[in-house]
């Protein structure tokens, strides 16, 4: 007859055993798993810490990102239809419509792709 068992302890037939072969044994054996089990779940609580924090420092670099975005995309459209403009009054009438044309084209196609894309 074959027997299994699984677990953090021996069967209990078998701390009765390795207790008679050597008094004491079954207690360090159980105080063995209490201090693995206690080992495993401070591991397991450094780990979902650590991913929490990860995950926070994503987040805040993530904002940070897309406001520093957000700011550039507006300088670079300011200077363009300032550009725009200048050459406009400057009798550049191509250039002026160009520079001044492609960041109202461009503002007005990212929000019409930002539509889509939460629809």
């Amino acid at each position: 007859m074959v027997q299994q068992y699984s677990g953090p302890l021996p069967h209990p037939d078998m701390l009765i055993k390795y207790e008679d072969a050597l008094p004491g044994s079954a207690d360090r054996i159980i105080k063995m798993a209490e201090l693995q089990s206690l080992h495993r779940q401070s591991v397991e609580k450094s780990e979902s810490e650590a991913k929490i924090h990860l995950e926070k420092q994503y987040q805040k670099s993530e904002f940070i990102i897309t406001v520093f975005g957000q700011i550039f995309a507006f300088a670079i459209c300011v200077l363009a239809l300032s550009l725009g403009v200048y050459c406009i009054l400057n009798g550049i009438l191509w250039a002026g419509g160009f520079l001044g044309g492609f960041p109202i084209v461009a503002i007005i196609g990212m929000f019409l792709f930002k539509r889509k894309k939460s629809s």
